[in-house]
């Protein structure tokens, strides 16, 4: 360890979903009454930085994400993706080799069970995953419990993705359980909702007066007014999940798959696509990266803390940390449980004034590098409603100045970013849908002082400028560059 001394303290606010948008039709950032933030903008510099494609480890034009945000971020270090590893693995054959290897470790198998998002959104899956597993499990039965998006797509994108999926199935391979990804990946111990999703994938929601296929169930649930992530579960057959069953996890990012998991995985045996952390079989391990900002402020004598609600508190923790489980020494971790509502547009707010409030007592306690996120433009935009995510962007307009004034007070450096677009783009009138999912846009870095900072970057920027601000040395390792041009 080697303690640094003349250090300087720093707060960093991450924007969740605040992406930058010239057009300001359908931009809800740019329809909300922002005066702190039209300040900072005009007061400060700003630089515009990439947060998708190759820039952040993915395919190129592939949207980014929060748990791809938050690691590029936290590590300042391209780090390829599961879905472009994955990619790869199919490309070269690896996929195949891998998938085959471990299922025949497992013989003799009654079925396999396959469940995961089936989606083209390929923030947590890809239905081009699928296609190649069911190549390469032509010999097997197998049954297929499918999890729809509508949330990183379009939200009725379904019914045109699954008809030439469907078409292509082998007579062996059969669609057994549908979901809405609002059940079946849930991520904060909303058990019912999981287990609503349990009992569609074990065959208790099977009814056999209804005889309507996987396509037509979902046009029936268009009708009914319900977009791809809401629709209820379903049983298309009464065979239950057997103990000689093989279960494969499709899922490439764990979070929204893990609760979901823990319900089978002491039922039968578990193979999932990547490391869910919970002592299954995996297809593609990751190695957690060595150098990251928890290590760093750590191995600098100096204390650190995260803050953010539920549904984003793995972000600023585990993948800050590039995939680091525990805590660094002198690294303080604290969640403020995120609001029980059924979609976050009935609280826009979310908890954003207790978060602060915990940001405003580090900041009085002289924790030396805060980081916080403030969720809601990213998870009230993914609700596709308008005026609700112009009511979050104006809280968190509000609660950024007080979190300004108080860290002038108190001497500290204060930046603000973001991790990927969204409450930006919120309406593509050529297709007349409201958008939910992320976007490809540039987002900001701000940086509260009186520098000159380049004009562009991408994400792996900010943590060797964060660095530069506190007078902490930059490790070799890190791949990104300053911002900051000049200091006056």
């Amino acid at each position: 360890m080697i303690c640094v001394v003349n250090h300087n303290r720093l707060a960093i606010i991450i924007l969740d979903g605040w992406g930058v948008r010239r057009e300001t039709r359908y931009n809800a950032i740019a329809s909300a009454q922002t005066p702190f933030w039209d300040y900072l903008k005009g007061q400060y510099p700003k630089s515009l930085l990439s947060a998708c494609g190759e820039t952040v480890g993915l395919p190129r034009g592939q949207m980014g994400n929060s748990e791809v945000g938050h690691m590029h971020i936290g590590t300042g270090q391209i780090i390829p993706q599961s879905l472009l590893q994955i990619n790869q693995a199919i490309a070269d054959g690896e996929f195949s080799k891998r998938m085959s290897s471990t299922v025949k470790k497992h013989a003799p198998i009654g079925v396999i069970h396959c469940v995961g998002l089936i989606s083209s959104g390929g923030v947590h899956a890809h239905i081009d995953h699928w296609f190649e597993t069911l190549r390469t499990l032509s010999d097997y039965d197998v049954r297929l419990h499918l999890i729809l998006d509508g949330r990183d797509t379009i939200p009725n994108v379904a019914l045109r993705e699954l008809q030439p999926f469907i078409n292509q199935l082998l007579p062996h391979h059969q669609v057994a359980s549908i979901s809405g990804r609002f059940y079946a990946m849930d991520r904060d111990q909303r058990w019912d909702r999981t287990d609503h999703a349990v009992k569609a994938i074990s065959g208790h929601l099977y009814d056999p007066l209804n005889h309507e296929d996987v396509l037509q169930y979902v046009e029936s649930s268009y009708q009914n007014d319900l977009s791809d992530e809401f629709i209820l579960p379903k049983s298309f057959s009464n065979i239950p999940v057997q103990d000689n069953d093989l279960m494969l996890m499709m899922n490439f990012r764990p979070d929204r798959m893990v609760q979901l998991t823990q319900r089978f995985k002491d039922q039968l045996p578990v193979v999932t696509l990547t490391d869910y952390h919970l002592k299954t079989d995996i297809l593609f391990p990751k190695q957690p990266v060595n150098v990251c900002l928890g290590s760093i402020i750590a191995n600098a004598g100096l204390s650190q803390s995260r803050i953010a609600e539920t549904e984003k508190y793995p972000h600023v923790t585990y993948f800050l940390n590039g995939g680091h489980d525990r805590p660094f020494l002198n690294e303080q971790r604290i969640l403020v449980p995120s609001p029980k509502v059924t979609t976050y547009d009935q609280a826009p707010k979310m908890s954003i004034d207790e978060v602060t409030q915990k940001i405003l007592q580090q900041v009085k306690l002289g924790t030396d590098c805060i980081i916080a996120n403030f969720a809601n433009a990213d998870m009230v935009g993914h609700t596709g409603h308008f005026n609700a995510t112009i009511e979050a962007v104006e809280s968190i307009d509000h609660h950024l100045a007080m979190v300004y004034e108080y860290c002038k007070t108190h001497h500290y450096e204060l930046m603000i970013c973001a991790d990927h677009g969204n409450a930006e783009w919120m309406y593509r009138p050529e297709d007349q849908i409201n958008m939910t999912s992320h976007t490809p846009s540039m987002i900001p870095f701000v940086y509260c002082k009186d520098v000159k900072l380049r004009p562009k970057g991408t994400l792996i920027d900010i943590l060797p400028t964060m660095l530069t601000a506190m007078n902490v040395r930059i490790p070799t390792q890190i791949m990104g560059k300053n911002l900051i041009l000049t200091t006056n």
